[in-house]
């Protein structure tokens, strides 16, 4: 009984161990967009340049992620706030992709760090070699627009 004890705790912490060992270069990491948005890429990246500004356009983000291919997207709002009061603009390559959409009819998901937050995925997106520009903005502050801005090689 004593072997068959030893041999399963050996066993249970071999196992575990090639669990960790796999997992470790999985990365879940959320970089921000800047206004409003966050975004994960598919593999870990070796450089991200994230949310560098330009003093003369306030509201508008540049990110350069060389390395990555497909780039998923979230934002978050206030809790207080209804989903259609948000409108966003997905642009790939000059050509929109989803043109002055609401928020209505989106995944929906509260806030892991903060409680009075709720975000909404926007969707992954391939930008290997392309430019995509997403802006956003809300209905009752339409001149207030935010746009972000995706480079990869």
């Amino acid at each position: 009984m004593k072997k068959i004890i030893i041999f399963l705790t050996v066993y249970t912490m071999a196992i575990c161990q090639v669990v960790v060992s796999c997992a470790q270069s999985i990365r879940n990491e959320k970089y921000i967009g800047g206004n409003w948005i966050d975004f994960s890429v598919d593999a870990p990246p070796t450089e991200v340049f994230d949310h560098n500004v330009f003093p003369n356009q306030p509201n508008v983000m540049f990110n350069y992620i060389p390395t990555s291919k497909k780039i998923a997207f979230s934002t978050y709002f206030l809790k207080t706030d209804t989903l259609s009061l948000y409108r966003y603009t997905i642009i790939l390559d000059h050509a929109p992709i989803k043109l002055n959409q609401s928020f209505e009819g989106l995944n929906v998901y509260e806030d892991k760090f903060n409680p009075q937050l709720n975000n909404v995925n926007l969707g992954a997106y391939n930008i290997a070699n392309k430019i995509l520009t997403i802006l956003l903005y809300k209905t009752s502050q339409p001149d207030k627009v935010f746009k972000s801005i995706y480079f990869a090689k």
